[in-house]
């Protein structure tokens, strides 16, 4: 496309986030960014919405309410669920782009993140995430981001949140924003009067991705329903985690290089940090992210022969 003055026109761009924090089943805080071209939005909300029509599902789909089997009695919501990760899976035009990061905070040193480190800890790490996403998603240029959706969450009164990862990667890596900051939205997209019920959706992606890993991470949960969608997703997350880049069977890839940029893992850090080595990280936490951590799921065999 080109504009009056001859040049091409940006390709457009928007961001969905989702967050799950740590609990006692699981300590890492994980943060999912799906980047989607403006331009194939519409192609790909009906490519979600076509798995809630084949298996009468239309309620907001939450990972950590799924529980009954797909094949079972209610196991419409799993269905879609399994829907939604092998159309990521087997996603061979690059429409959908995921990339999720885990944060150990047991692993940080809090005096470096203030009076509410929680809060700033996730600032921090959602500013590397998406920085991270844009740079290995979008190849094209000229580009904008066109609008920021997160899952809605106290956060959108933080004093820094809404806005600082926007105005950080303008400034710091020349993103170009058609937004000053992050909207945060329900993720149920039957909310009544519901100002983006589409990007509500598309949140609901990024929840389920999240709790897939979250699941074939920890192997925090013995439920039949999510261990199914986990097992689905299983090799794929195999093959993103793997340093070495080698394909483990069961994926529909040749390869991790064949979604390089469309799909990716990363943890921080690597081992306990003291106030020197993260002084020494604050400029650049986005580059220290690691591959490798032991994924419980697959240490678990009860849970593997399943299905």
């Amino acid at each position: 496309m080109l504009n009056l003055g001859g040049s091409h026109a940006p390709l457009k761009f928007s961001l969905y986030a989702d967050e799950s924090k740590p609990d006692k089943s699981c300590p890492w805080l994980i943060i999912g960014i799906l980047v989607l071209a403006d331009a194939v939005k519409a192609e790909a909300l009906m490519r979600l919405r076509a798995a809630r029509e084949e298996f009468g599902y239309q309620r907001e789909i939450h990972f950590q309410r799924i529980t009954n089997l797909s094949t079972r009695r209610c196991g419409e919501k799993t269905a879609v669920a399994l829907d939604w990760v092998r159309c990521v899976i087997g996603d061979r035009r690059r429409t959908w782009n995921l990339h999720v990061r885990a944060i150990s905070p047991q692993r940080l040193n809090y005096s470096r993140f203030g009076s509410v480190p929680d809060d700033n800890i996730y600032t921090r790490f959602f500013r590397s995430t998406v920085s991270y996403a844009i740079k290995a998603s979008i190849k094209a240029e000229p580009f904008s981001i066109s609008r920021v959706f997160h899952d809605d969450s106290h956060l959108s009164n933080h004093q820094y949140f809404p806005w600082n990862a926007i105005r950080r990667l303008g400034w710091d890596d020349g993103v170009t924003f058609g937004t000053s900051e992050i909207e945060f939205v329900s993720s149920d997209h039957n909310r009544p009067a519901h100002p983006f019920p589409e990007a509500a959706e598309f949140i609901q992606l990024v929840d389920v991705w999240i709790g897939v890993f979250r699941q074939v991470l920890t192997s925090a949960s013995s439920n039949v329903g999510k261990l199914e969608v986990a097992n689905v997703a299983g090799d794929f997350l195999r093959t993103l985690n793997d340093p070495d880049h080698r394909c483990y069977s069961g994926t529909q890839i040749a390869c991790s290089y064949e979604h390089r940029g469309r799909c990716s893992l990363g943890y921080f850090p690597h081992a306990t940090l003291g106030k020197e080595e993260m002084a020494g990280l604050a400029a650049d936490m986005k580059s220290h992210f690691y591959l490798g951590e032991k994924l419980l799921l697959f240490d678990d065999p009860a849970q593997m022969r399943m299905f």
